[in-house]
């Protein structure tokens, strides 16, 4: 019986440790949100990195998507942090534009933008939701 607890313990707690390591690795902030497309044409993610390994990061590559939204242009796309110490943040900015042609609208919506990204062989995923009205 107890076997079976201890196990049951230390995985809840491996993935209580596990989850929070997830969100402190990658901060998510959109600039406006909702996007009113008559106002405004894009709006600003900022992406804080935080570095919750014990080493040195190094190459650290950023990548931003949005899978079920191909007309939103993400600008750059990635971005590549050459070291980023232990416990080390740094702030990356990502220009999210709508394209919204006559020929092709861009639908209003909520859309899902994910950033990934890994350090020391560690991978690290958050997301953000982006609404978009006309």
């Amino acid at each position: 019986k107890w076997g079976v607890f201890l196990l049951v313990l230390v995985v809840g707690v491996f993935l209580l440790f596990s989850a929070a390591t997830q969100g402190d690795a990658l901060e998510l902030r959109l600039g406006q949100n909702p996007l009113h497309l008559s106002q405004n044409d894009s709006t600003l993610l900022r992406v804080t990195l935080k570095n919750p390994t014990s080493t040195l990061a190094q190459n650290v590559v950023v990548t931003v998507s949005a899978p079920a939204a191909p007309q939103l242009s993400i600008f750059p796309r990635t971005q590549t942090i050459p070291a980023l110490g232990v416990k080390e943040t740094r702030s990356l900015d990502f220009l999210l534009a709508p394209i919204d042609a006559a020929s092709n609208p861009f639908l209003p919506g909520s859309y899902r933008v994910i950033v990934v990204t890994s350090m020391n062989g560690q991978r690290f995923e958050n997301s953000v939701i982006l609404t978009v009205e006309k």
